[in-house]
């Protein structure tokens, strides 16, 4: 029994698994984290991207629409284009909540001004972890010539 015990002590085949074994759940949480820090900044920059992208074509349009003497730009269609554009950049609608509110006093004289209030919940690779999900909110103002 003694010639056992000192066989199996001196035994170290099976040192790197059980060293691997206690280190791989540090690991795949740390490769997990960093894929999800990079697809968070993609959706935050994606977020941005789209709301510049409104504002521009919110700004076109408004200019279009008061040479032609029609309609002018409303909340309503401020978000119905937001949530268009959202689309096209792959983002997932379900988890986006856009509102654009026209404010009462406007800092540029002559102009409009609607601050468009965008909120995304990202969705969350590392929930087995504990972790809150993450949601993103980005405010951006837009002018519109009267």
């Amino acid at each position: 029994m003694r010639r056992l015990f000192n066989r199996l002590r001196q035994d170290r085949r099976g040192s790197v698994l059980v060293e691997f074994a206690i280190l791989a759940p540090a690991l795949i949480g740390l490769t997990l984290g960093v894929f999800e820090i990079g697809v968070q900044m993609y959706n935050y920059n994606t977020i941005r991207s789209v709301a510049s992208d409104v504002a521009r074509e919110t700004v076109i349009e408004a200019q279009r629409r008061l040479e032609d003497n029609t309609i002018a730009i409303s909340d309503t269609s401020i978000e119905e284009l937001y949530l268009g554009r959202a689309m096209s950049w792959n983002l997932d609608v379900d988890r986006l909540t856009v509102d654009a509110v026209e404010q009462p006093m406007s800092r540029v004289p002559g102009a409009k001004e609607f601050d468009l209030r965008i909120q995304f919940e990202a969705f969350d690779f590392l929930g087995f972890m504990g972790l809150p999900p993450l949601t993103m909110s980005y405010n951006r103002p837009i002018f519109v010539v009267t």
